[in-house]
């Protein structure tokens, strides 16, 4: 959140794991580019992870993948 957004992103992850992982966290732009990746260290119960360094992107639609204990989500999300 928020969706849409315009310079930073947050992820609320919800982990069920009985420790602390290290994970990661991927952006990628409308034609499958990476353009965006960075380690996550979440630790059990919820998480809320703040993504201010963003590089300049442009309007348009993204997909944000998040990898947590070996389980991937993908989200499409909208820079404004």
């Amino acid at each position: 959140y928020p969706n849409p957004f315009t310079q930073q992103l947050n992820i609320k992850i919800q982990s069920q794991a009985a420790s602390v992982s290290t994970d990661r966290v991927e952006l990628y732009n409308n034609s499958g580019s990476l353009i965006y990746n960075r380690s996550l260290v979440v630790r059990p119960g919820n998480t809320v992870v703040n993504i201010t360094n963003l590089p300049v992107l442009l309007a348009g639609i993204y997909y944000l993948r998040v990898y947590v204990n070996g389980e991937k989500e993908t989200v499409k999300i909208v820079k404004q």
